[in-house]
């Protein structure tokens, strides 16, 4: 059984096996959400806009289901994570939905985020929705989504600032850890450091 709320950071350089490792992880969630910026998943029903995604919810939202939403219209992503915090938490609209966000640095900034992902970060535990944060720099999130996270994934990292950047949240030993990780070879998983442990 998966918990009820966390939120997770994968970070890693391009080709590290990050979307990999985040399927891994979503694999046991009963309700989970892609949010498909590149199209790369093919894990659950595809759905292609908003008015489609929400029909589909009404039927499943207590179900077990898996979908992968490849809107390109941003509006329209924010609105599918903005679903998980509507309404009250005594009455969760999506209870236990997990999202998968791949490239969500693409969705806000370091100094930036719109009010879904907002929500999603600081108030998700009180509606039952966990997220997985995925994006090639730690640095490249709001601070929200840093300081929420229970657990950081970190594969082969290109710039050494950004493990130093990293090690106030993972400490000394991880930070070496992840210095450590050679680039992903071919055909192979990916490697990562975890904090905490697992």
């Amino acid at each position: 059984m998966s918990r009820r709320n966390d939120i997770t950071i994968i970070v890693g350089r391009k080709g590290s096996g990050k979307s990999s490792r985040a399927r891994d992880i979503a694999r046991d969630r009963e309700r989970r959400i892609f949010i498909d910026v590149m199209h790369e998943y093919t894990d659950g029903v595809i759905v292609r806009d908003f008015a489609s995604l929400a029909a589909y919810l009404r039927e499943k939202a207590y179900s077990r289901y898996s979908i992968v939403f490849r809107s390109l219209d941003e509006k329209e992503m924010l609105a599918a994570i903005a679903i998980a915090t509507r309404g009250s938490p005594e009455n969760p609209p999506l209870p236990g939905v997990t999202y998968i966000i791949d490239e969500t640095d693409r969705l806000c900034s370091a100094r930036s985020m719109p009010e879904p992902l907002h929500r999603l970060a600081n108030y998700g535990r009180h509606f039952q929705a966990s997220a997985i944060f995925i994006a090639r720099r730690a640095k490249a999130l709001p601070a929200d989504i840093r300081a929420s996270a229970d657990r950081y994934i970190i594969g082969n990292t290109f710039e050494p600032g950004d493990v130093e950047y990293m090690r106030e949240y993972i400490g000394d030993e991880k930070a070496e850890a992840v210095k450590a990780i050679p680039p992903r070879a071919e055909g192979k998983p990916g490697v990562f450091v975890e904090w905490p442990d697992p």
